[in-house]
């Protein structure tokens, strides 16, 4: 361990952002955490806020998602205002007929589900409109519901003294001295040991200036809040190309693909779209109204992800991007901490460094560290 905690900026109060926040002051370390506008984290807010585990095809990515998912119950206990539930799926968005090898898959990486037929699907959500014949009932999955989730931690950050600074954008980042930060954002200039950057889709524009590439493939989303539903929808329901779940409140939460794909379709359409999908499975659904229609972009790797960890060409540069940002906060929020305040290596965030997309950027990345040293 140092022998002096370290003074870190954080770039972005998103969920990641945030969870990375309270873990690092908790820790002990001096946070200041910059944000472009109080307004907060636009991709947390587009998020559908779903706690889980899915892509079984790479094991490592599963194996974090299901970690976290551990986290996330363990906060639930020491912090039961938290705004998380862990209701478990419905999940049959897939073709029918691969049904049975997702399930299999999920099994042998230990997941806890079951296959179920559509009996007993009416009797774990008896409201549930045009149950499938055949289902994966997952049972630890859960929801953090984005309108609070970020906010939460940073109540949390701030008890254990981290600084946010709303209305702060930060226009550029240099390397000093002994690998020293300067973050030069509106009307101050903050220095720090370690420099974590959590600024969703801005987050390749201020690596781009330092010589580091991260190809994105980035989607627009669109998510809708209702109206409150008088009757309760037991589980998160994952229906072919259309995810919802129901909150404390009643209002239900609802998206496609997990927010949604708006490039070829207009927004009424899309509404139109939701719709109907309510209507096939939620009773009187088609008289639910529309609250809240939140768009956003959803800031995602090339190869789909999460990129985080420490850039190491570039000394104490950290980072953090993924579309799993709900499920994944807990766990790098703290194994960033233990990277940061141990200035050693995590290996559960080997396979997500950014250097799989930076192999012939490296000396580039030297010649940038050096200059802007100079």
């Amino acid at each position: 361990m140092p022998k002096q905690s370290p003074n870190v900026v954080i770039v972005g109060a998103g969920i990641i952002g945030a969870a990375s926040a309270y873990y690092l002051a908790k820790a002990g370390s001096k946070v200041a955490v910059l944000d472009e506008s109080n307004s907060r984290n636009s991709a947390t807010l587009a998020s559908f806020g779903w706690i889980n585990s899915h892509n079984p095809d790479n094991a490592n990515y599963f194996r974090l998602r299901m970690e976290s998912q551990k986290l996330w119950r363990a906060l639930s206990a020491d912090y039961p205002d938290l705004p998380i539930q862990f209701p478990g799926s419905i999940d049959w968005d897939m073709d029918a007929s691969s049904i049975d090898a997702e399930f299999n898959k999920y099994r042998q990486l230990d997941y806890e589900c079951e296959l179920v037929g559509r009996s007993q699907i009416e009797n774990l959500s008896p409201h549930l409109k045009s149950p499938p014949e055949l289902a994966i009932h997952k049972f630890d999955e859960g929801t953090a519901d984005p309108q609070r989730i970020a906010r939460a931690f940073i109540v949390l950050a701030k008890e254990h003294g981290a600084k946010f600074h709303d209305n702060t954008k930060v226009q550029a980042v240099e390397i000093g001295t002994n690998d020293k930060w300067k973050v030069l954002a509106t009307e101050e200039t903050f220095r720090a040991d370690a420099l974590l950057l959590c600024a969703g889709i801005k987050t390749p524009t201020l690596l781009r200036e330092l010589g580091i590439r991260l190809p994105t493939d980035n989607k627009h989303g669109l998510l809708v809040s209702t109206s409150p539903l008088d009757i309760r929808i037991d589980k998160i329901i994952s229906a072919p190309d259309f995810h919802f779940w129901q909150r404390t409140d009643g209002t239900l939460l609802a998206g496609r693909n997990q927010a949604g794909d708006m490039d070829s379709q207009s927004t009424d359409a899309l509404l139109s779209s939701l719709t109907e999908k309510l209507s096939r499975y939620v009773p009187n659904g088609s008289k639910l109204e529309f609250d809240k229609v939140i768009k956003g972009t959803r800031p995602v790797p090339l190869d789909g992800m999460p990129v985080v960890g420490q850039i190491p060409m570039l000394g104490n540069l950290y980072v953090a991007m993924m579309h799993s940002g709900i499920t994944l906060a807990p766990l790098i929020g703290s194994s960033l901490a233990f990277e940061i305040m141990s200035q050693s290596p995590n290996e559960n965030l080997k396979p997500f460094c950014i250097s799989r997309f930076n192999q012939h950027e490296k000396q580039s990345a030297l010649g940038a560290k050096r200059e802007m040293s100079a």
